[in-house]
């Protein structure tokens, strides 16, 4: 068993940042990733939104009226502090109104956040562990450590930075599916936000990536095997063209590939809420990260978190031991397409009701416990917001302008409260 003052959970730029400033601080940390790099390491393409460090007021509007409060005044007390100790490790270049890594090709590209991460952990000098967590340890409300495949971590303080949940849905991005989030509800933990999306309204959903400018550069979008031409921005496509066009084949037709065009499951800005004393989150496994546009502006968030935390986590004395328990894993192959009929252009109250009650009937693993609270909070919003949609509830709201949804798991049931 490891003893350690800080347990950070997840190898991405959430995690490998707030490992990295805890270090510097000479906090006692223990960073645990996975035996694959997140997938989103890849297509990354570490672009920083300026306008955040400049006029965070503007640049954090939130059309869907459910933005964390706390997350304006996080930024601007902390990001330009965490953005000035980045660029002391990688040189930034100017690229319209971003910042990307300096590079001989001056515009984004593909693996320039897998670049900065592996940079971050370069320098990085605490322990760094490879191993799968399995479990939190939770006794009456505080959070002791973690139980991994390899082991058990004791520590004082516990961070996810295991990233979202678009793993869950079929046009997914990433390849996490959020068990973690899962495991904190079923430990007690309140969650929020769970049906609210990013979507890249341009994506490659045959590899799951979302398709970049210079992904387009010369390429023919096709709708049904006619050329067509697709321009705005996410969200306005999403809501204008994808909803009622989703169900039409498209292909887009790239330089070295022949691709399905549509949009692809991006960030997700729901996670953790609160609920267990010494449990944190960073990055995407934090509620909430952004607002709708989020051009440029989740890396920034997670740098300005991992700051906040930094701060935050004092070392609280020698942690205590951990029993170890089994922990056992139930699969649903299905889950994903399941899923994804609550969560179409289709979705309605029926599909989103059969979906809770298969749940309910099968329950065993953390994953379907998050799926079930994901599809709860979706059919409490009656309303479409922000990329959220429904097909029995296509407008928005104004009653539920500012409101968000919050999850939590009493009594073997899910509870959600908006």
């Amino acid at each position: 068993m490891i003893t350690s003052q800080v347990a950070v959970v997840g190898g991405g730029i959430a995690g490998a940042w707030l490992s990295y400033r805890l270090a510097q601080r000479g906090v006692d940390t223990v960073l645990v990733v996975g035996p694959e790099p997140p997938v989103s390491r890849e297509w990354a393409a570490c672009v920083l939104n300026r306008q955040l460090v400049e006029d965070p007021v503007r640049a954090l509007e939130d059309s869907s009226g459910t933005q964390d409060p706390a997350l304006r005044p996080l930024i601007e007390r902390h990001l330009p502090r965490e953005l000035a100790e980045l660029r002391s490790l990688v040189e930034l270049m100017p690229f319209e109104g971003v910042l990307i890594p300096r590079h001989q090709v001056p515009m984004p590209r593909l693996g320039a956040g897998d670049e900065v991460v592996t940079t971050v952990l370069r320098h990085y000098a605490g322990r760094m562990v490879e191993a799968r967590v399995t479990d939190l340890v939770v006794r009456d409300g505080v959070c002791h450590g973690v139980r991994t495949d390899r082991g058990s971590i004791a520590a004082n303080h516990v961070v996810l930075a295991s990233g979202g949940f678009s793993g869950l849905f079929a046009d997914g991005v990433a390849n996490s599916s959020g068990a973690l989030l899962g495991t904190c509800l079923r430990h007690g933990a309140t969650l929020a936000n769970l049906e609210l999306f990013q979507r890249f309204a341009l994506g490659d959903r045959t590899r799951r990536r979302p398709l970049y400018p210079f992904d387009l550069d010369g390429a023919r979008l096709l709708r049904d095997g006619s050329p067509i031409e697709l321009r705005g921005t996410d969200l306005a496509l999403f809501r204008e063209y994808w909803t009622s066009n989703l169900g039409v084949p498209h292909t887009a037709q790239l330089k070295d590939v022949t691709v399905e065009l549509g949009p692809v499951r991006g960030f997700s800005y729901g996670g953790l809420a609160g609920g267990i004393e010494n449990l944190h989150a960073t990055g995407e496994a934090r509620y909430d990260i952004a607002a709708d546009a989020l051009a440029g502006l989740p890396w920034l968030v997670f740098l300005a978190t991992g700051g906040m935390l930094a701060e935050r986590l004092e070392p609280l004395g020698k942690p205590s031991p951990i029993p170890e328990e089994p922990v056992a894993f139930v699969d649903f192959p299905d889950l994903r397409a399941r899923l994804a009929a609550c969560f179409d252009h289709n979705s309605t109250s029926e599909t989103m009701t059969a979906f809770l009650r298969w749940a309910r009937e099968n329950r065993g693993s953390d994953v379907l416990l998050l799926a079930e609270a994901c599809v709860a909070s979706a059919l409490a919003r009656t309303e479409s917001r922000g990329f959220f949609f429904r097909a029995d509830h296509p407008a928005e709201d104004p009653g539920l302008a500012g409101r968000t949804t919050r999850v939590q798991y009493r009594d073997g049931d899910i509870e959600v409260q908006l």
